[in-house]
Parts: structure tokens; sequence; C-alpha cells
């Protein structure tokens, strides 16, 4: 799984120059970012601008920073986010069902076509889908270990925060609408 994952997501990762309208636009913010030493409000071309949330820009300097004003570097907290995914996919697929239902779980979603396209962009789809993702396990655990259902909450919280600060309010409302359908479904608290 950690060959696929190398291969797919990360070989020759900052090969291909920032293609996606997109991905300029938050490299130049992140760019600012880095040289203002403002980490508060993204800038293009010295204006601000709040197109999307603070995190992925975070993320994005911070990589900058460590690897350099780049396209790998610009491109890497997509690379991470859908590795961390696959490798969650497959952890949860263990956890629940078999390591094999697991296994399988994160070899289909890491060669999904459009997942891997969208591993080697400069997107904030990706990290997005992470935090959901690890709230998503997290609103099960909550569910169904008693013991420690205040730190599964906790833990909710923290990934929806997340969600939130990388691309809106829909890291949110997705858990919540999940939550609520799967309590009036199985009829659990």
């Amino acid at each position: 799984l950690s060959l696929l994952v190398v291969f797919l997501f990360w070989w020759r990762l900052g090969s291909l120059g920032l293609i996606d309208p997109d991905e300029p636009f938050y490299a130049l913010s992140s760019r600012e970012m880095v040289q203002s030493g403002d980490w508060l409000t993204p800038r293009v071309f010295g204006e601000p601008q709040f197109e999307k949330p603070i995190l992925f820009y975070w993320e994005t300097s911070l990589c900058q920073i460590v690897f350099g004003d780049n396209e790998f570097a610009a491109r890497v907290p997509g690379a991470l986010a859908a590795s961390l995914v696959v490798f969650l996919t497959w952890y949860i697929g263990r956890r629940l069902f078999t390591p094999l239902t697991g296994f399988l779980a994160a070899v289909v979603l890491a060669t999904g076509g459009l997942f891997v396209v969208m591993s080697r962009l400069m997107l904030t789809d990706l990290s997005h889908t992470l935090f959901i993702s690890a709230g998503m396990y997290c609103l099960w655990q909550a569910f169904h270990d008693d013991e420690r259902r205040g730190r599964w909450l906790v833990a909710l919280t923290v990934t929806s925060a997340l969600s939130m600060l990388t691309k809106g309010p829909q890291g949110l409302v997705f858990t919540a609408m999940a939550g609520l359908g799967y309590a009036w479904l199985s009829g659990r608290r």
C-alpha cells in the first residue's frame, strides 16, 4: 500500500507547473503569507483575499518554508492528505471488517483516477476529505465506544474544526447530517 501511494501520489510530484486556475492563486497567496509574515490575512498582489479559510494557506506556507517556493512544495499538502486518507481507509476497513477488506478498500480508493489527479494538484479538496473522513470515524466511535465517548467527541470536534478551517462550514454540516441520520436510523444516542 505504501509503495502504491508513493508511486501514485508522490513520484515526480513537482514536475508539472501549476495548471489549475486555483493553483497559482493559492501558491501566490501562500508565498505572500511567508514573505510578509502575516499569517492571518491571505493576500494576492498585496490585496487581502478571503476566498477560502486559512488552514490550506498555512499548510502550503509551511511546505514552502521547508521545501522552498516551488511546485513540489505547493502540492505536498494534497499528496499528504491523499496518502493519509488512503491509510485511514485501510485502518477503518480492517478495524470494522477484516484486514483484507481494509486493504482492498484502500487500493480501490488510491487507484481511482480522479483521486490520483486530485492528489497531485494544489487544491483544498483532499485536505477537506481527510478531516471529514477522520471526523466520520470519530463519530462512529462516539456512537459505539461508551467508555471513551467523550474523547471521541473531542476528536470529532477537532476534525470538524479543521475541516471548516480548510473549506468552510460544510465540514461541520456533513458530519452533523451523518450523525443525525445514523442516530435516527439506529436508535442510538
